[in-house]
């Protein structure tokens, strides 16, 4: 394990039933003061990843350090440090927020402070009297939240938190993510299948469909292989002089049209700019731009 990684998985499979693949290899890294963005469709095997990581699910093959030690034989330790928001927890609708914190307060061994703290932290210092039955959606996932913050957690895991929240509530706790982040040094693991959300806040990406990892690594990594993925897509006079002449651009002949990747849109207008000045003819340009979205599509089709 990297001595900056807070989380380390290693070959990690998981099958809920004989011969049916739940997760398949899966090295999962995340280092220390990372907001680590899960990525995945709606069944591919996020959740289960975390439940592995939080011990609600008994490990079957493979290795989880989290924390620099081994799940398996420090559980009860590294999960005094580890806060997680995987559902909704019970919230008791006819107290305040502060009630609600009580009750957990004592199990946590949480101080009285911590817990004035930890509504300030959130957002919710002011609420007084109000109880949660009258919190919006938003203000109720700010409490659970708090809920997961009481233990001081190094660590937070988070499933799916913006789910069922408008568009409001959802600045409101990507602002308190980072928040958090930057001025308590908390390290997320936050798990969504959006991936236009986790890019604003996160900075680095795993992408898992059908429980296999299809990418992980920084959001400028992504972007790069957004780059490496447009395509621009040409008919002129003569396209094998054309692919000879653009071949510095890494061109492909491909069938009637020669296609050519590029990183902006200055290219594409270079490019036909150097057809031209060899007296070829330019029918048709086409360019392909993808988008973050249409590679994450990719990765997750198919």
């Amino acid at each position: 394990m990297n001595a900056t990684s807070v989380i380390c998985t290693n070959g990690i499979f998981y099958d809920y039933s004989k011969g049916v693949n739940t997760l398949t290899n899966i090295h999962l890294e995340v280092s220390r003061g990372n907001i680590y963005g899960f990525l995945g469709p709606n069944g591919s095997g996020k959740t289960t990843t975390l439940s592995l990581l939080l011990g609600l699910l008994k490990n079957q093959r493979g290795t989880i350090e989290i924390l620099g030690k081994d799940l398996q034989h420090h559980r009860q330790e590294i999960l005094s440090k580890v806060g997680s928001l995987i559902e909704s927890p019970s919230l008791y609708n006819h107290l305040t927020a502060k009630e609600n914190l009580e009750v957990y307060r004592e199990i946590y061994g949480a101080s009285k402070a911590r817990l004035q703290e930890v509504l300030c932290m959130v957002g919710l210092s002011d609420t007084g009297k109000k109880t949660v039955k009258q919190f919006s959606l938003g203000m109720k996932q700010r409490l659970s939240l708090a809920l997961a913050l009481l233990p001081k957690p190094e660590l937070l895991i988070l499933d799916e938190p913006t789910n069922g929240l408008d568009p409001a509530g959802i600045l409101e706790l990507r602002s308190l993510i980072r928040k958090l982040n930057e001025e308590e040094g908390i390290t997320f693991l936050i798990s969504s299948h959006i991936l236009s959300e986790v890019e604003k806040m996160a900075n680095r990406i795993g992408i898992i469909y059908k429980g296999r990892m299809r990418f992980q690594g920084s959001l400028e990594k992504l972007h790069q292989l957004q780059q490496k993925q447009s395509l621009v897509q040409l008919n002129t006079s003569d396209n094998l002089r054309a692919w000879a002449v653009l071949r510095q651009f890494q061109a492909e002949l491909l069938e009637d049209d020669l296609v050519v990747p590029y990183t902006d849109i200055q290219q594409v207008a270079t490019i036909n700019r150097i057809l031209v000045d060899n007296d070829l003819d330019v029918y048709d340009l086409h360019p392909r731009k993808q988008t973050l979205e249409t590679i994450f599509m990719a990765l997750t089709t198919g």
